[in-house]
């Protein structure tokens, strides 16, 4: 995922004309921040979830994730 959207900011801001230093800069923040954002956030909402879970074993008719979720989001 970081390398991906890295190489297209940086192809993409040297198309436009800026320095290839800020370019590179700039593509490897967006990068880190594509990453984050979609790959490690899905992957702490399904620990949580599988976490949180634990503790609804005698409520939880279902080993799917969203009604896990749905269980969870309803004690809340």
């Amino acid at each position: 995922m970081l390398v991906f959207t890295a190489s297209e900011v940086e192809i993409a801001t040297l198309a436009a004309g800026i320095n290839p230093g800020f370019a590179g800069l700039l593509g490897g923040m967006t990068g880190g921040i594509a990453q984050a954002y979609a790959t490690m956030g899905e992957l702490s909402f399904t620990s949580q979830i599988l976490e949180f879970s634990g503790q609804l074993r005698g409520r939880v008719h279902s080993n799917n994730i969203l009604c896990r979720f749905y269980d969870m989001y309803e004690d809340s």
